[in-house]
């Protein structure tokens, strides 16, 4: 076996030329191909949502998918309508407001996506993201493994492997955030060894991986570290011998490269900081608290649970402890081909070291703190428990046994910004582009000495098997817009004048469904949803939540609350247990019973909030 080398374009090709910041742009036909099918996938995986763009979405109703289509309609408003302050919304978490800064999505992908959401709505806009973001993080990983030496096929199967890993579909179902900021990886790596394999472009192409290590960040905040290690171990073994050899030709592709980035993130660093100080203690997480976050080690030979051919299989046999973080499948041909890249090439240049490299550490590091199987720590009787229980009582079990360290518990414990990380099936973003680079590999190697018809099948059979197990036919959640309609909503919006209200009770009703259904009816609304709620309502949420107390009757009047909303639920006797209750106080007055049938909710009783001079008295009762 010849060793394998990557490609090097020329000046004329579609790598090079003037075309090098927007590679994107410069299409070959086989590009074009390979969108193609991307395209056929993404609609395949998406079903029904490409034909109802703007009524569909997948998931639940009191999932974060609509939390997302808040933000795009937000930015769209205040940009187009109220030519107002984008980072302030006056009217979420009244009286205080909302400092938009601190919001689970950064600002710059809703308002670069501003003029299509004026143009097409915002659940449309919210779809196309989706779809968008998929064909894009494909044709990343495509170009990475095409620049890499792969052929077609084997670029291809990269792409699908990354962009429709298991758990980034998990992210189809409300995460537009992770989404966005997971397809720049393949193109910030893609401009990194860019700027090795041309020398003679090698400023452009380090400000294209400065962009896309940037635009990373400005989709999730996660990625500041996601991005960051990617960024280290991939350079390490691509970039690091070269700079060695020769430092002084990089010292101005660096700087131009740091200058161009850090235009994008560096204010969203200081937001970060900022935030950081304001959450203070509570943005560590306890070590107890994230290994409950880490991938459970049989989980990387299971079956996607998000596909309906292997439900049982994935969830009944295997349970799913800990949610998204188990559904990290990469893939039995993806794996098998990367394997044999592996064995074949083992690896001899350091661009393959590179992505091996990307494998090995994102696997050691989805685990979380400790090493878990079937859902539990790992444990072993040694000495030295009593030295690891003054590290962090958690390392130690209850009989005393240690548990077995990982990787991220060094970075725990000594780089405190990745105290707040959680959700450690998001490494797998890291394997999955380093396997699927190894796949496209495996597969150019293991078929070029066949004819190009049998190299065909080879891919196609592979794209069938991906398609097999990376399925989500049929999604097995989709909400209709239109049954998200409330009828409370449009007898609040036919209102005279804009009042204060709230929904009751907030552990539902402080989720996303509550921001989109302020599109509806724009009323000052005392909740909202944010995992960095602003400080005034943190305060207010232990007395809110006695409601019906007369303390959070008493707070509400001083805010100026006029209406609430209070849910009744599929199975619940609200009507002889709780609605008694709440007709005894004097100074709320029920105006209506709206039949709401979305989720868990049966019903929403509409009550009126009397101010002092309106109503009677009030008395303590129970707490529904």
């Amino acid at each position: 076996m010849t060793e394998f080398e990557p490609s090097i374009p020329s000046r004329s090709s579609a790598f090079g030329g003037r075309q090098l910041l927007v590679p994107f742009l410069s299409i070959s036909g086989s590009s074009l191909a390979s969108l193609a099918v991307f395209l056929i996938f993404t609609v395949y995986f998406l079903y029904p949502i490409p034909f109802h763009l703007g009524t569909r979405v997948i998931g639940r109703p009191f999932e974060d998918g609509f939390e997302s289509i808040w933000y795009l309609h937000w930015y769209k408003h205040a940009i187009f309508d109220l030519k107002t302050s984008l980072f302030f919304q006056p009217d979420i978490f009244f009286p205080g407001g909302w400092d938009l800064r601190f919001a689970v999505m950064p600002p710059l992908f809703p308002i670069l996506l501003s003029p299509l959401t004026a143009l097409v709505g915002h659940v449309a806009t919210y779809n196309l993201a989706l779809m968008g973001s998929c064909i894009f993080a494909a044709y990343g990983a495509y170009r990475l493994s095409r620049a890499l030496g792969a052929n077609i096929w084997g670029g291809i199967v990269a792409g699908i492997a990354f962009a429709f890993y298991p758990n980034r579909q998990v992210y189809l179902g409300g995460f537009l955030n992770l989404l966005l900021g997971s397809m720049w990886l393949p193109w910030m790596l893609y401009g990194l060894f860019q700027a090795v394999r041309c020398p003679q472009r090698r400023t452009h192409w380090m400000v294209w991986a400065a962009l896309g290590y940037a635009l990373s960040i400005g989709g999730a905040w996660q990625f500041f570290i996601i991005s960051t290690v990617t960024a280290l171990v991939f350079g390490t073994f691509v970039l690091l011998p070269l700079v060695r050899m020769e430092w002084r030709r990089w010292v101005r592709p660096f700087v131009v490269a740091l200058a161009v980035g850090g235009l994008v993130v560096a204010p969203l660093a200081w937001i970060g900081v900022m935030a950081r100080e304001r959450i203070g203690t509570n943005a560590d997480f306890p070590l107890l608290n994230l290994e409950a976050t880490g991938v459970s080690v049989e989980r990387l030979l299971v079956p996607s649970a998000l596909n309906p051919l292997v439900w049982n299989l994935a969830r009944k046999t295997f349970p799913l402890t800990n949610g998204e973080d188990g559904i990290v499948n990469f893939g039995i041909a993806p794996i098998v081909l990367a394997l044999l890249a592996v064995i074949w090439l083992r690896p001899r240049n350091s661009y393959l070291r590179g992505f091996l490299a990307l494998v090995v550490v994102g696997l050691l590091l989805m685990p979380g703190p400790t090493l878990r199987f079937w859902g539990k720590p790992v444990s072993v009787h040694l000495p030295g428990a009593s030295v690891a229980e003054r590290i962090d009582p958690a390392l130690v079990t209850p009989s005393r046994a240690l548990k077995v360290p990982m990787p991220a518990l060094v970075l725990y414990k000594l780089f405190p910004p990745f105290r707040s990380f959680h959700h450690f099936g998001r490494w797998g973003l890291l394997v999955s582009l380093g396997i699927g680079a190894l796949a496209a590999v495996g597969l150019t190697e293991g078929s070029k000495r066949y004819s190009r018809r049998v190299q065909a099948g080879l891919g196609i059979l592979c794209l069938l098997l991906l398609a097999v197990e990376f399925n989500t036919q049929p999604l097995p959640s989709v909400t209709s817009t239109q049954q998200m309609a409330r009828s409370v909503d449009r007898w609040l919006a036919a209102q005279p004048e804009q009042s204060v209200i709230i929904e009751y009770p907030l552990q539902y009703t402080m989720k996303g469904q509550s921001l989109y259904y302020t599109i509806s009816h724009w009323q000052k609304t005392v909740h909202g949803y944010s995992v960095i709620p602003p400080a005034a309502f943190s305060e207010m949420l232990p007395i809110l939540n006695e409601w019906p107390n007369e303390p959070a009757l008493d707070l509400l009047n001083q805010i100026g609350v006029r209406y609430i909303l209070v849910h009744a639920f599929q199975g619940d006797d609200f009507e002889n247990v709780n609605l008694p209750i709440l007709q005894r106080i004097p100074c709320l007055r029920l105006i209506e019973r709206f039949p709401t049938p979305i989720g868990p909710v049966r019903d929403i009783y509409l009550f009126e909030l009397l101010q002092s001079g309106q109503g009677g008295r009030r008395f303590d009762k129970p707490a529904l």
